[in-house]
């Protein structure tokens, strides 16, 4: 598995005593699983062990959003799992 920071988004800005800023990270996890294996509970085991992750700094807990499976090559399976957690960012 193999977790990368695909990027961020903005809400708009609230004004109040300071700017304050909601921003969503977006993470993606790709899982590689040989075709012989049970492809369906290493990706349940992936949700479980990252739905609900409470990250550095982040208001929510990780949360799944999508699940895409890549295709099979050279006797593996290719998945991708979609997530995203929000902060607030204070300027």
């Amino acid at each position: 598995m193999i977790i990368n920071y695909s990027g961020s988004l903005f809400a708009m800005p609230e004004s109040s005593d300071a700017l304050v800023q909601q921003q969503t990270l977006r993470l993606t996890a790709t899982v590689i699983v040989g075709k012989n294996c049970d492809a369906l509970n290493a990706l349940d085991r992936i949700r479980s062990a990252l739905g609900g992750l409470q990250l550095p700094d982040c208001d929510r807990l990780l949360w799944l959003e999508k699940e895409i499976n890549t295709g099979e090559s050279g006797g593996f399976c290719r998945y991708i799992l979609e997530m995203a957690d929000q902060l607030a960012v204070y300027r």
